[in-house]
């Protein structure tokens, strides 16, 4: 932290007259009004640094935001200095090199307030980043030996008080009130999200929809074809025996009854071995027709040349 000089003049309740026994007893490490400006540099200090916090989250386009938010949650911090001890008291100057607890106390519904914010990204509690960074914060109070320095002019009309290790707790607690400032940006970051993730999940459930129906759609077409083969494929099946059948027919009586182990023989061999030659085709049903198929017409084949042959043994006989 830089080195901060404030100057206290005439307080407000002093009278001019005053003043000068201002500097005689004042400039002591534990005066009153030691304290009174040591706290006010500091809450000088985490006004300052909370107003640049504004201005850049004004101009990163967060609203919802404005000085008057930051101001009441500077309110809510209490600074406080005890166990005051004087390190160095010089007599050839009149500065005096002071340490004293310092004690910052944040409100309960400040601190809930940072914690909330801060899960909204998944971030550590301020308890547990304090732990994390060494930070003594515990009950929602701030306590660290703040070293300073208080000197009077030489007229005794002002004080001047120079802390040195401000840095941690105005860090850690402007570091509270941006968590704070932020936490609208963040919701609505959330939020977007949110509902990025329901349209993206709406999406890829319409997407299932449309594949499942299209699948479906697939299927029915396929189950579809494939009872068409099947079809067809019965349709010319009906039509070969049909024609084994006329060629039957066209037999005698004495020859059809020659032949009908061996036909009826046939008709099971054709039955049995199409099916088995069927199992392991991707269309059971189509593949056992056009075996059947297949065979009838071998079958109608052989019988059409003994018929042929029956014929012309019955021509030369007349």
């Amino acid at each position: 932290m830089k080195k901060l000089w404030v100057s206290i003049a005439c307080l407000s309740l002093l009278s001019l007259a005053s003043c000068d026994k201002l500097g005689l007893s004042a400039a002591e490490c534990g005066s009153e009004d030691s304290k009174k400006l040591v706290v006010e540099v500091l809450q000088d200090e985490l006004n300052k640094k909370s107003l640049a916090q504004l201005k850049q989250l004004l101009n990163e386009g967060v609203t919802g935001i404005n000085l008057t938010k930051v101001r009441a949650l500077n309110e809510q911090i209490t600074f406080s200095l005890v166990d005051i001890r004087t390190n160095h008291n010089d007599s050839q100057s009149k500065k005096k090199l002071c340490v004293a607890v310092l004690n910052a106390k944040i409100s309960p519904s400040m601190l809930n307030e940072a914690n909330s914010s801060r899960a909204l990204i998944e971030e550590s509690s301020i308890q547990d980043l304090a732990l994390i960074s060494d930070i003594p914060f515990e009950q929602s109070k701030l306590s660290y030996n703040l070293e300073y320095s208080v000197q009077p002019t030489d007229d005794g009309q002002k004080i001047y008080a120079e802390i040195s290790n401000g840095d941690l707790g105005i860090n850690f607690l402007s570091q509270i009130i941006q968590d704070i400032l932020v936490k609208p940006l963040r919701q609505s970051h959330q939020l977007a999200q949110a509902q990025a993730s329901q349209a993206a999940e709406q999406e890829a459930a319409q997407v299932e929809a449309e594949a499942a129906v299209e699948a479906e759609q697939y299927s029915n077409d396929q189950q579809a074809y494939i009872q068409l083969q099947i079809d067809e494929a019965q349709n010319i099946l009906d039509k070969s025996n049909e024609k084994l059948n006329i060629i039957w027919g066209g037999f005698s009586k004495e020859t059809r009854a020659q032949l009908l182990d061996n036909q009826r023989a046939w008709l099971k061999k054709r039955e049995l071995g199409c099916r088995l030659s069927s199992v392991d085709a991707d269309n059971k049903e189509l593949e056992r027709r056009n075996c059947e198929t297949r065979l009838t017409n071998q079958r109608t084949t052989e019988l059409q040349q003994v018929l042929n042959n029956e014929n012309s043994e019955d021509a030369e006989s007349y």
